[in-house]
């Protein structure tokens, strides 16, 4: 079966956004920061289907975690959506969509329906 990690150092959002993952009869895994969704990552037998992050978090944060995803031969073709409050970050676009927070959460269902099946 398909399963997205979710990642984010707000407990309270990684459960609602696990949630709404699992009512689309997906699986997730949660990560609370970069370091441990990358282990999650590397240590896996299966690739998700989608990574979804937050930008800021404590340790490595989403853009390091998608940059790390996106160079490994593995993983590299994993999409990756990242969200924040603080708005789109000024750099190269390395992740493939990217919502801000808080988010519409039918725009945010539709973009996880869009990337997890295309997976």
């Amino acid at each position: 079966m398909a399963w997205i990690l979710v990642v984010d150092d707000e407990y309270v959002l990684v459960e609602m956004i696990a949630s709404l993952i699992e009512d689309l009869g997906l699986q997730t895994l949660t990560a609370a920061n970069g370091d441990e969704a990358l282990h999650y990552l590397l240590n896996s037998a299966q690739q998700p289907a989608l990574v979804i992050s937050d930008v800021m978090m404590p340790g490595m944060n989403g853009i390091e975690l998608t940059d790390k995803v996106k160079q490994h031969p593995g993983l590299s073709k994993v999409p990756v959506i990242l969200m924040s409050a603080a708005g789109k970050p000024l750099l190269p676009n390395i992740a493939d969509a990217f919502i801000h927070k808080p988010f519409d959460m039918d725009a945010f269902t539709e973009l996880i329906r869009q990337y997890a099946t295309a997976a």
